[in-house]
């Protein structure tokens, strides 16, 4: 027995098995009586948490807080034949750790899920959205300078501007500034919530770079004004997606399958699914990085043509819708083809709203190029058909976008390379950043 010295366990959330530690030879050892995962308190975490989670003994809950970061591990003996002073189950030595198994759960490295933080981050991007598509009616009509000041609108206060009797195009530019600055106080508010009751540095950090892209491109919308600038025009619509992409990734961080496992909007993980790192089974820790990089870059030449009519940029752009379309059709088809394996990671239904989203966003290319055609530089009428086309092209191309982002989160969250064999005695920077 471990008497009245604070004790530490690295336990594996099935009752009969405990994670190998160096020195055992790959082997799964079965737990002391002292470190029944059944007899354990909820694990805690110290402030100055260094990677490792560690149990309190029931008998001394409250053990000094140097010990709280460091494994009291018993000597082992260096080599697996020596004799050991633990009883080993049969059923453990009948399973052998292999390099291409599961690798240990990450729930005694990561945070509890907490709903309140993830459904703030969800209403932010849900509250964010349609600025992105009222962003893009401004383009559509090309009302970007119907309201030729800033941060006032014709001499008033922007907050105190009369717009019942106000032309369309002002009506439009005027309201996307005031929805803009709708979204930059309520990212404050949510920034302020999160360094108030939130200790995961994670999401700290994805919150406070969130509210410096929006205030970035309230900033670049000003300009873009005070300049009469196309080109700050574009920028601020390309910077637009990728702030919407950090609201994205936020809501990722604060979820249940970033904590826990399982789907994004699951509400319960079974004890028998815990959220587990497995073995990257067709390189998707790298393709789906990849895939956000090409989503970007189609949008960003989307709204070089949006802004600048370029006919030769317009059929790069559909060579590269081709391109997206058919790496994401790889992503989806090594996704389906190891879903047993991914079951637990939350990949693969992210996986398939992302294709979902990517076979929608290219249908609606092909609408809005037909809208437009023939394609020679020269400006269309708008006409209804045309705006819907157009300006939904734009805000499903960043629905498209920030679904990327969740799965190349979650692909670097809970894969690992092959080549690298399990190592349960380590969080690695799991318990870092979580």
């Amino acid at each position: 027995m471990c008497g009245a010295r604070p004790t530490t366990c690295l336990v594996d959330p099935s009752p009969s098995r405990v994670a190998p530690r160096p020195g055992d030879g790959g082997r799964l050892t079965a737990p002391p009586p002292h470190c029944d995962p059944q007899a354990l308190p909820r694990f805690s975490r110290h402030p100055h948490f260094t990677g490792r989670t560690v149990f309190q003994d029931p008998v001394n809950p409250q053990p000094p807080p140097m010990l709280m970061a460091t494994v009291l591990a018993e000597p082992r003996p260096s080599s697996p034949d020596a004799p050991s002073d633990r009883p080993e189950s049969t059923a453990s030595q009948a399973n052998p750790v292999r390099p291409d198994a599961v690798l240990p759960s990450l729930q005694s490295c990561t945070y509890r899920y907490k709903p309140i933080p993830f459904w703030l981050s969800v209403g932010a991007v849900a509250f964010t959205w349609p600025l992105l598509f009222v962003g893009g009616l401004v383009t559509t009509y090309g009302v970007g300078m119907a309201v030729p000041d800033w941060p006032t609108t014709f001499g008033d206060n922007m907050f105190l501007y009369d717009m019942t009797e106000a032309a369309w195009g002002v009506f439009i530019e005027h309201g996307h500034r005031l929805y803009g600055a709708a979204v930059g106080l309520c990212v404050l508010a949510l920034t302020i919530w999160m360094v108030a009751f939130e200790t995961r540095r994670v999401v700290l950090y994805t919150s406070l770079a969130a509210l410096v892209a929006v205030l970035l491109q309230g900033l670049l919308g000003g300009q873009r004004v005070l300049a009469n600038s196309t080109t700050l025009a574009m920028v601020h619509g390309g910077f637009g997606q990728a702030t919407f992409a950090l609201m994205v990734a936020l809501a990722t961080v604060t979820s249940r399958a970033w904590t826990e496992g399982g789907g994004l909007f699951q509400r319960h993980v079974a004890a028998a699914s815990p959220p587990v790192r497995v073995s990257d089974p067709a390189g998707l820790r790298w393709l789906a990085p990849a895939l956000v990089a090409l989503v970007y870059g189609q949008i960003l030449l989307g709204g070089w043509i949006r802004h600048f009519l370029d006919p030769p940029a317009f059929w790069i752009h559909g060579g590269g819708s081709f391109v997206v379309l058919t790496t994401t059709g790889l992503l989806l088809y090594q996704v389906e083809r190891h879903r047993h394996t991914l079951k637990g990671t939350g990949l693969v239904t992210a996986s398939r709203w992302f294709g979902a989203a990517v076979l929608g966003q290219f249908v609606l290319g092909l609408t809005v190029a037909v809208v437009l055609w023939p394609f020679d530089g020269m400006p269309h009428e708008i006409t209804i058909p045309g705006v819907w086309t157009r300006t939904g092209h734009v805000a499903l191309g960043a629905m498209v976008l920030g679904l990327a982002v969740v799965v190349s989160l979650l692909a670097r969250r809970r894969l690992v390379a092959q080549s690298k064999s399990p190592d349960p005695s380590s969080c690695r920077m799991e318990g870092a950043v979580a």
